[in-house]
């Protein structure tokens, strides 16, 4: 039996864009925006009967109208999360990011890239926030200063 499924879903938002490298199999995508404003996005495992479950690391890219104070959910292993919008962020700002398992939200603007009107975060910064976790879950917002 072959079962199929789509690749990338999205709700209230556009469908993001998915970049692996080499051959690698990519991850199910799931994005949604919640009428609040806030936005997730989820990497799914892939399995397959040959080598089971895959956690396979991707480039992701989603479009948001704004982000200067909207949460951003992040879930699974990326290689980098790309978050273009259309507001011109000209003051200063601050991102703070928070391990969904912990009390406390810590300042990332150092580690991150704001280029244009693009966020770009690192997939290894998620992964270091959640303490190298095969599952790591946590939110990130901009806030201007």
């Amino acid at each position: 039996m072959k079962q199929l499924a789509p690749a990338r879903v999205s709700r209230g938002m556009l469908l993001p864009e998915v970049r692996t490298f080499g051959d690698q199999l990519k991850p199910y995508v799931i994005c949604s925006k919640h009428p609040s404003g806030a936005v997730s996005v989820a990497l799914l495992p892939r399995v397959t009967v040959e080598s089971g479950i895959i956690h396979t690391k991707a480039e992701v890219e989603l479009q948001l109208e704004e982000i200067i104070d909207i949460p951003v959910g992040i879930f699974g292993q990326l290689d980098r999360l790309i978050i273009h919008f259309k507001q011109l962020i000209t003051s200063p700002f601050e991102v703070w990011a928070q391990d969904l398992a912990k009390e406390e939200a810590i300042n990332i603007t150092d580690q991150i890239s704001l280029e244009s009107q693009s966020l770009i975060i690192p997939g290894g910064l998620v992964d270091e926030l959640c303490g190298g976790s095969h599952l790591p879950g946590v939110v990130v917002k901009l806030i201007l200063i």
